[in-house]
């Protein structure tokens, strides 16, 4: 196979072959109803509590069941803010440049047939959504904590 036609067979759909839409339409239906499925199951619990609580006469709210165990966890501040921010930011910044490089690969613009495109065109977009991340890291740093302002630079 020669190097300048090596992505034909892929690339190229055959005379008479189709995409399968009946099973990707079968696959997204059946994600839908598993994820509605749970939203269901998840619904009924907190429900089911609420109305406990909700219950629950003046004298027996030393009882602690259920969702109330978390209400303490939820609301404290972590322990490592720095921590977290950093994590976010570079999951934030995964999470861009990964999604505009399958957008643009999708959509023609960047071809795997030229040698390095691809990639040179991610490793662009990896530097470029930096700046969204650090907006992120920085807003939550300075949610969470912001005693050190400038403590995601050094």
């Amino acid at each position: 196979v020669p190097y300048s036609s090596r992505w034909d067979n892929y690339l190229m759909l055959e005379e008479g072959s189709q995409v399968h839409w009946l099973s990707l339409c079968g696959s997204l239906a059946l994600s839908l109803l598993l994820a509605s499925l749970v939203a269901a199951i998840m619904l009924a619990t907190v429900r089911r509590d609420l109305q406990k609580y909700n219950a629950i006469d003046a004298d027996d709210d030393l009882v602690e069941v259920g969702w109330k165990y978390t209400h303490a966890d939820v609301l404290r501040p972590p322990a490592g803010p720095l921590s977290l921010s950093c994590a976010l930011g570079a999951a934030v910044q995964l999470i861009c440049s990964g999604a505009v490089t399958l957008a643009l690969a999708l959509l023609g613009v960047i071809s795997p047939t030229a040698r390095g495109r691809l990639l040179t065109a991610a490793l662009l977009l990896l530097c470029l959504s930096a700046v969204p991340a650090g907006y992120v890291a920085a807003r939550l740093y300075r949610q969470i904590d912001g005693s050190h302002p400038y403590a995601l630079i050094g």
